[in-house]
Formats: structure tokens, sequence, C-alpha cells
């Protein structure tokens, strides 16, 4: 969500609006190595939504992203994995779109917080592209370590 960092990752991208991913919740399953922080993940939920933002970018850009991702098609094993979902563009359940989103291959058995500047980075995507503020908030709420 975070527009300067998409805009490093892939200088297509332009923003198509905010989305929900129903039935999914966002946790922190996975620990970067290049970040030494719990990372975001959306795993599924029967009652859960994720706020998010739908870009759409040139194809030129994926390669780039998939490599920010930890995503190589050619390997078995990734940090991340393409997946396909369909989100609600702005929450409308009348204007489905089918997306890619990433999610981690081998999830931890349990919670891995993020630290300061990552949870700070998520906020800053959500307050920039205006989310709801309970999302918001709930993100403001989540646990970090030191």
């Amino acid at each position: 969500m975070h527009w300067p960092q998409m805009q490093e990752r892939c200088p297509s991208a332009s923003f198509m609006g905010r989305d929900t991913l129903k039935n999914y919740t966002l946790k922190f399953m996975r620990k970067s190595s290049s970040r030494e922080c719990g990372v975001a993940d959306v795993v599924p939920s029967e009652e859960g939504i994720v706020w998010g933002v739908l870009y759409r970018f040139d194809e030129i850009d994926l390669g780039r992203l998939d490599q920010s991702e930890g995503y190589n098609p050619n390997r078995t094993k990734n940090a991340y994995v393409r997946q396909e979902v369909l989100v609600l563009l702005e929450g409308d359940k009348n204007r489905p779109i089918t997306s890619t989103t990433y999610t981690v291959q081998c999830k931890a058995t349990s919670y891995i917080p993020p630290n300061s500047e990552y949870h700070a980075i998520l906020l800053q995507g959500a307050e920039f592209w205006r989310l709801p503020p309970r999302y918001i908030e709930m993100l403001r709420r989540i646990e970090v370590c030191q």
C-alpha cells in the first residue's frame, strides 16, 4: 500500500482504488531476513476482511515486483507466491475485480511481530490512501517488536 515503495518497485504503477479482500485476515506469519521482523500475509478467515489498494502496472514491472516479494516462478520454494483473488473495488460487492496478491508460501506456526519501521510503512500506506478509520485503528494496534 505504501505509494513511495510501489513507485520504486513498479515505476509504471497507477492507483485504481481501494479494495477489500473478503474472507481473509491480515497476519504476520513469516520472518523477513532483510527486514529482520515479521512481514504481512493474508490468510483465509471466514469472517475476515482485509483492506488494501489496487494498482495497475505494466507487465515489464512484474519481474521487479516478484523479486522484491521473494518470488521466482522457476523456484519451488519462495518467500511469497502469487495468488489470484477476487477483490471488491471500494468494498462494493457490485464492483468485483480479479487481482493478484502475494501470500507467504511457508507460514510460521505462530505470530512474528513486525518491527516499528515496517509497521510505520503499513500505517503510512493505509493513511495515505484513506482506508476506513476502523481498519487504520486495527493496524495501529498491531503488536510490534522493538
